[in-house]
């Protein structure tokens, strides 16, 4: 049987849930049936070259659409009249992504998996727009949650619920990674917040700051980590300065240990102002850590009991008030049992490959 050709399109300059599951595909699926490649239009997290270069796959390059239009167009077109593919699975947050795939109007042989990662957007109208013409051509639609469903293609007929697998194993708690990671740090016996996200709008960081500013004042051995970069990281920073706690706020920018942070934390927040099923989540329940998290996330992320919602519109010292309340000791942390809930959900990233090769080839031969 030959290799199904698969190019993957999605990937961004950032480090997020979208990439790391494009990533967490390409490194676990079978090599020997099929052949992945990777189409950017700008610079990727060293990470994930780091990770795509491990394998047999390969990473093209087309430029932005800001780069000029007939530029883009000319340069993307070209790219898929030389490369020939079985599918392009096409991963997104908002519709405004298929600009990648028009080449794909003009030819019907290659299939289209549209895969919904995402509750909203900023960019409603060209979403909105963009939603309508792209998934008239999906052969396949994919999405992570009922919120990123709902978003992508309105109702749930004919869509394909593919959950956001990780490797557990590697996020079990361990006493030992947790103390050496603080000790790097410099933050040994303190309680420590934290977040792992983008720095835009959607993750709402004023509130993660307000909500810490409000801990931090009844709790002076405390402290907060933000992992991650972004366009308002310079804002966050100066709001952190206004309220005097550069000393107890930590930027630790984007890190390839993520599943070793989050054994360092006690408490992880997340007040987004929309999500689909965000892949953090996931990943702190398998590190053991309990989340606060906005009721404006997709139900699908409370596969244990680690996960505590508290209202958008629900004042920053209420939120402060859970940190403690939700708060696990080390012993109560070092268990299996939360490992094995996500895997017999179905978030274990081997068993979400086997589906995806499935489906692939069900794909191909249709």
């Amino acid at each position: 049987m030959k290799q199904v050709k698969v190019l993957m399109v999605g990937m961004t300059s950032g480090v997020g849930g979208v990439e790391t599951f494009m990533t967490n595909i390409n490194r676990y699926i079978d090599h020997s049936k099929f052949k992945m490649d990777f189409l950017v239009h700008q610079q990727i997290a060293e990470k994930y070259v780091n990770d795509i270069e491990n394998t047999e796959a390969r990473i093209f390059t087309v430029p932005g659409v800001k780069e000029g239009v007939l530029t883009f167009l000319k340069e993307l077109f070209s790219f898929y009249r030389k490369h020939d593919y079985d599918i392009v699975h096409l991963n997104e947050c908002s519709a405004d992504f298929f600009i990648y795939c028009l080449p794909l109007l003009f030819n019907r042989k290659t299939k289209l998996i549209v895969h919904s990662h995402n509750g909203s957007t900023s960019q409603k109208s060209i979403h909105a727009f963009l939603r309508l013409v792209q998934n008239k051509r999906a052969n396949e639609k994919w999405s992570c949650s009922d919120k990123a469903t709902k978003w992508m293609y309105k109702n749930d007929k004919d869509v394909t619920v593919i959950r956001n697998g990780i490797d557990v194993q590697n996020y079990l708690f361990s006493t030992e990674i947790r103390k050496s990671v603080r000790n790097e740090l410099g933050i040994e016996n303190k309680v420590v917040v934290g977040s792992v996200a983008r720095f835009e709008k959607q993750k709402n960081h004023k509130k993660i700051i307000d909500v810490f500013n409000e801990y931090h004042k009844g709790n002076k051995n405390s402290i907060l980590l933000l992992v991650g970069k972004g366009s308002l990281r310079k804002k966050v920073e100066e709001y952190v300065k206004r309220l005097n706690l550069q000393d107890v706020v930590m930027f630790l920018g984007v890190r390839n240990d993520i599943n070793q942070l989050l054994m360092a934390m006690d408490v992880f927040i997340m007040p987004s102002l929309y999500e689909g099923l965000p892949f953090v989540a996931v990943e702190a329940q398998a590190a053991s850590l309990p989340i606060l998290i906005s009721d404006t996330v997709s139900k699908e992320v409370y596969i244990t009991d680690l996960v505590h919602t508290v209202g958008l519109d629900v004042s920053d010292d209420i939120w402060a008030k859970q940190i403690d309340l939700v708060y696990k000791t080390e012993e109560e942390r070092a268990t299996v049992a939360y490992q094995k809930q996500l895997d017999s959900a179905g978030y274990n990233i081997r068993t979400v490959c086997k589906q995806v090769e499935e489906l692939y080839t069900r794909l191909t031969i249709q």
